[in-house]
């Protein structure tokens, strides 16, 4: 991945040498190198748990911005 889209990541600590991620109920222990059960933090060793898809678009819609009543 490339480094534009990586971000250091919030809600985090070490445990054990590994990283806790906080962000959500699953609270994952991710080993150096591996990503969580989200896939969308990943623990480098040498910068800690880092966001993969930090400032990419993750849901898009084509939606009028007015709608007509039925």
């Amino acid at each position: 991945m490339n480094s534009a889209s990586t971000h250091k990541a919030s809600w985090w600590s070490f445990e054990n040498g590994n990283a806790k991620c906080g962000l959500c109920p699953h609270e994952c222990v991710i080993s150096p190198g591996s990503t969580g059960r989200c896939r969308v933090r990943k623990n480098e060793r040498s910068s800690g748990l880092v966001a993969l898809n930090y400032g990419l678009v993750s849901s898009a819609a084509v939606d009028p911005i007015e709608k007509k009543p039925l």
